[in-house]
């Protein structure tokens, strides 16, 4: 048994990728208020996926990201764009943990373009 499966997220996780890339299309970016055990609830961007139940909690870097691969600073404007999700060890605090990146050299591709269908 792995811990994900006894501490479920309504988040997507490093863990629930299995340490492959995966193509999502994004269905929207949402604020909601989040509360983690660290800290009181606050608002955060999450980003939703079509035929996905679990959303995106989206950091600064991740958003950056998405604005450099889509061209457009407003997040409504993502909709349908398609993007890769990838697990990617970084350094958080003196840790150093997996987190999702937005893979910035596998591009976005613009709703209903073929190459988004692979």
């Amino acid at each position: 048994m792995r811990a994900g499966e006894v501490f479920q997220s309504a988040f997507l996780r490093a863990e629930d990728l299995r340490g492959k890339r995966v193509r999502v299309v994004i269905q929207e970016v949402r604020k909601q208020m989040v509360r983690s055990q660290a800290t009181a609830p606050r608002p955060v961007a999450v980003m939703f996926f079509a035929g996905k139940q679990k959303g995106l909690i989206l950091n600064r870097t991740n958003w950056r990201v998405l604005e450099t691969l889509i061209g457009k600073a407003d997040s409504d404007e993502w909709r349908g764009y398609a993007i890769t999700l990838h697990v990617e060890r970084v350094s958080f605090g003196k840790e150093t943990v997996e987190a999702i990146r937005v893979d910035a050299k596998a591009g976005a591709w613009p709703p209903g373009e073929r190459s988004a269908e692979r």
